[in-house]
């Protein structure tokens, strides 16, 4: 604050200065009168030179050592460059006055640093030497092991004979005090020993794949050293650690074959949850023993069931409608494996798939469900009940997208279960359709548009979603560049008529089931008696009665 001070009073200076001349200074005045100048200031006189900074006093303070207080020495008066002493004798802390600006000489004492640097480097050079050392012995001895054969004389080395009998062709030397106690192999030892230059043989093939692995020559060597070596030449030592060595053996073999078990297992067991919950959810659970939910910007929810279930379950037996059920979810889920789709699960006749879930797809979720729901009505055409036959089999579709959120539920039977609203417009996008139809919403289109894949549809107009609205909903009818034969909707009078007959569509079919029966019991049984099987009451032949 004191510099804006004296900046100020020299401002004032330099002003009063022209106003007392009656002058109108410029700003070049201004900078040529803040040179070599003086004014007063808040703590005195203050200098400025001919460059306009400011001449200041250097002072040098010490500290006395009789009173304890600071005391001027000397101060530098930098507008005169000169020094003035105010204390010709200071009381300082040192004694014997101000250290000397020269150097000291160097102590005599031992220069211990020298030879802390001479030792090191002896003990250095030692240890290399000796390192050296032990390793030009450890070269040489592994020279000798790897010519143990050379180094013999050929005096010690004889070829072992051939024994036209026992087929054995011999081509390796062995020698001398390999030999038995009787001076001769026997022919044992000599089958022994041929195995040794065939194992050695096969350890030089060029060929990794035909080469013994570790475990095969130890057992070789194994049984060869028992056969050079009778049990009644080792000593009670050799026997036990031979035991061990066996039982080791016997041992890691055991656990290779339960570790193999163990492996089979998990990865039975692995499958079966993959097959259960997405892999992720699987990989957390075995981890944590939790799952996090996860929100998910954008999904594509498919849903269908099958028109007229509850009247088909009245006509069939519960096995009938297992096996109905088993049939076409089958050939779904193998439509499924070939799109980037989950399926979440299957509740009656109800089929629900998601896409965009756990693993994120960017648009490729309505994609893959649109291409999965053409698949799916096109297996549809050619799908037919074996129990009803000539009876019409038509599902509803319907396809929605938007926002949801997923995760497993609780702790008892885990569930990849989805939440939001987008679960509930799905459905009822499929109950408001029509039979061998595909109803997509508005959502839906706009992410197919944005998609390079060409898809055709149709506008069916306003529909009204139960919860949501009246919402234009669309129809879709295929892929440009793919040839796919869709079965033809029924038109509006074939749908009256299978909702006003579907029971009676189904007697029909039962009435040339029994005929068909009735003929093939005819032709191996030569009676008329015959009864529905797959009937839950068989005690009258009005069919009305299953009405």
């Amino acid at each position: 604050m004191r510099g804006y001070y004296d900046a100020i009073l020299l401002f004032g200076t330099v002003l009063e200065r022209f106003l007392m001349k009656n002058q109108a200074p410029t700003r070049a005045d201004f900078s040529q009168n803040f040179r070599n100048t003086t004014f007063a200031g808040d703590q005195g006189l203050i200098h400025l030179d001919e460059f306009g900074d400011r001449d200041i006093n250097l002072t040098v303070l010490y500290t006395s050592t009789s009173t304890g207080k600071y005391k001027p020495w000397f101060y530098f008066d930098t507008r005169t460059n000169e020094t003035q002493i105010t204390e010709c004798n200071p009381e300082f802390v040192w004694s014997h006055g101000l250290p000397r600006s020269a150097p000291e000489s160097r102590s005599a004492g031992i220069p211990w640093l020298e030879v802390a640097v001479v030792g090191l480097t002896v003990t250095v050079v030692v240890v290399m030497m000796i390192a050296l050392v032990v390793l030009w012995k450890y070269r040489k001895e592994r020279r000798i092991r790897l010519k143990k054969w050379s180094h013999i004389s050929s005096d010690q080395i004889i070829p072992l004979e051939d024994d036209e009998n026992t087929s054995i062709n011999l081509k390796i030397v062995v020698l001398k005090k390999l030999k038995h106690k009787d001076g001769n192999f026997t022919v044992k030892q000599k089958i022994e020993l041929n195995k040794v230059y065939r194992l050695i043989k096969n350890c030089w093939e060029e060929d990794p794949e035909k080469r013994p692995d570790f475990k095969r020559i130890e057992a070789t060597l194994g049984k060869i050293h028992s056969t050079f070596h009778s049990e009644t030449d080792k000593s009670y030592m050799d026997t036990l650690i031979r035991r061990l060595q066996m039982y080791s053996k016997n041992l890691e073999h055991l656990v290779e074959e339960r570790t193999v078990l163990y492996k089979a297992e998990r990865d039975r067991a692995d499958q079966l949850n993959y097959m259960l919950l997405p892999k992720p959810v699987v990989i957390s659970l075995k981890t944590t023993g939790r799952v996090e939910a996860e929100l998910f910007e954008e999904v594509t929810i498919y849903f269908s069931d099958i028109v007229g279930f509850t009247t088909i379950c009245k006509f069939s037996s519960p096995m009938e409608v297992v096996d109905m059920l088993n049939d076409m979810y089958k050939n779904f889920d193998q439509i499924l494996d070939n799109h980037d789709v989950y399926k979440v699960e299957t509740i009656g006749d109800a089929y629900m798939v998601a896409s965009g879930l756990p693993r994120r797809n960017g648009n490729r979720h309505a994609v893959d469900i649109a291409r999965m729901a053409l698949d799916i009505l096109n297996f549809m055409g050619s799908f037919e009940l074996p129990h009803l036959p000539d009876l019409p089999i038509w599902i509803r579709i319907g396809v929605h997208s938007g926002p949801c959120a997923a995760g497993v539920v609780g702790t008892k039977m885990p569930r990849y279960c989805l939440f939001g609203d987008v679960v509930n417009t799905a459905s009822r996008m499929e109950s408001t359709g029509l039979p061998l139809r595909i109803h997509v919403n508005q959502s839906t289109i706009n992410i197919l548009k944005r998609t390079e894949c060409k898809f055709e549809y149709e506008m069916r107009g306003e529909t009204y979603l139960k919860g949501r609205g009246t919402e234009v909903t669309y129809w879709l009818t295929g892929e440009t560049d793919r040839n796919i034969h869709l079965p033809a909707p029924p038109s509006a009078e074939n749908l009256q008529r299978l909702q006003a007959d579907f029971a009676q569509m189904i007697i029909e079919s039962l009435e040339k089931r029994r005929a068909s029966k009735r003929q093939s019991d005819t032709k191996e049984e030569g009676s008329n008696d015959w009864e529905l099987e797959y009937l839950q009451l068989n005690s009258t032949e009005i069919l009305s009665t299953y009405l």
